[in-house]
């Protein structure tokens, strides 16, 4: 049995019996009539994201499941559970894993040169993130770190940018450190400025 077809691969358990079978080497595919997947890709930064997006859902009462690729200090795991159609996953660039995936929405931190070992040159790379990009659901958003090297020519999905340096759809606004190395900063986003933001962490 090399093909393995999942009805339902969305959900938290179908889709980890999915990864197992993707683990040992089948071919995996599946249908889910219900949209999850919020997808977090990036060379640097996805597990720091991931873990923050993860909190925003759990924390403002959305709910999410989330599988992180670390340990969250907050809450003790790098699995969460809930009953919320929302997903949280990584997208790993190491072996093209995230070409598995078609997300409704997805953000990309950086596209700097890595895992070279397996795309042979940064170029290669960069298009295997380009060919991540084009996978968003068409009705869906791209949210990606302003002036990374990213071909966008065929993403459908609305695409946002953000940085702490530059304007952009989503940055910060009159930061303010505070003691500890923490800051609180106002957001700038496309429905308008949060105001009064500080992280759980410093820097």
């Amino acid at each position: 049995m090399d093909n393995v077809y999942f009805i339902g691969i969305g959900g938290i358990g179908m889709s980890a019996i999915a990864r197992y079978y993707k683990h040992a080497g089948k071919n995996v595919s599946g249908y889910d009539r219900t949209c999850t997947t919020l997808a977090v890709a990036g060379t640097h930064g996805k597990t720091t994201t991931s873990t923050l997006l993860g909190h925003i859902y759990t924390n403002s009462g959305a709910g999410c499941s989330a599988f992180l690729g670390g340990i969250s200090k907050n809450y003790h795991t790098n699995l969460l559970l809930s009953h919320s159609n929302y997903l949280v996953a990584e997208a790993d660039e190491f072996d093209r894993s995230f070409l598995q995936l078609y997300p409704n929405a997805a953000i990309i931190t950086s596209t700097d040169a890595d895992h070279l070992d397996i795309y042979g040159n940064v170029e290669t790379m960069r298009q295997a993130f380009a060919e991540f990009a084009s996978q968003i659901k068409p009705d869906g958003q791209l949210v990606m770190k302003k002036g990374i090297h990213l071909d966008t020519s065929n993403v459908k999905a609305k695409i946002y940018t953000y940085s702490y340096t530059q304007d952009a759809d989503f940055c910060p606004l009159n930061i303010e450190p505070l003691e500890g190395g923490y800051f609180k900063f106002d957001i700038k986003t496309p429905q308008g400025v949060i105001k009064e933001c500080t992280l759980g962490v410093p820097g």
